[in-house]
């Protein structure tokens, strides 16, 4: 009895599994015929096909699993196994090319956050200077505030003015 030749031995379970099976088996037979060619500006027929495919090797995987319960063995013909076989080296290959891409972009995501917040931090480190004849009161004030203060001096001809820099403004807010 061949494959698709519905004999009286099976239950009506199982002939709707064979039946169902040919459905699923015309699908995988287009989709070996169909593979888009690996070309970038094809991006969305790929993953349409992808898509396509998975669904189709699911469905597949569950009617020859069933089978089994009515000691059907649901194959494809030689011909058409290794066209499958093919068309799921590709999915593969392009499977690889797509999480090869997500890894990129999540890379780039995480360098991006990660400029993002060494330039927050530098902003936050701006430095705001104030010149003052006698530093000693800023900077007791600032301190109080729990600001980070920076003193320095800088010479003006014969007098030497002090110049008192917030280099964390967290405290300002």
């Amino acid at each position: 009895m061949s494959l698709f030749d519905l004999g009286s031995d099976l239950c009506p379970e199982a002939i709707a599994l064979v039946e169902k099976f040919a459905v699923i088996h015309a699908k995988v037979e287009a989709l070996t015929k169909c593979v888009p060619e690996d070309h970038e500006d094809l991006a969305a027929e790929k993953k349409q096909w992808m898509n396509e495919w998975t669904l189709a090797m699911s469905m597949m995987a569950k009617c020859r699993l069933d089978g089994k319960i009515y000691s059907l063995a649901l194959v494809l013909p030689p011909a058409e196994n290794a066209m499958g076989l093919e068309a799921s080296k590709v999915y593969g290959h392009w499977t690889e090319q797509v999480q090869a891409a997500l890894l990129a972009a999540k890379s780039k995501c995480e360098q991006e956050k990660l400029a993002a917040a060494a330039a927050d931090e530098k902003g936050k480190e701006k430095k705001v200077a104030v010149v003052v004849s006698q530093p000693t009161n800023e900077l007791t004030q600032g301190q109080r505030l729990g600001l980070k203060l920076r003193l320095s001096q800088k010479e003006r001809g014969a007098r030497t003015s002090w110049i008192v820099t917030v280099v964390d403004t967290r405290g300002l807010n």
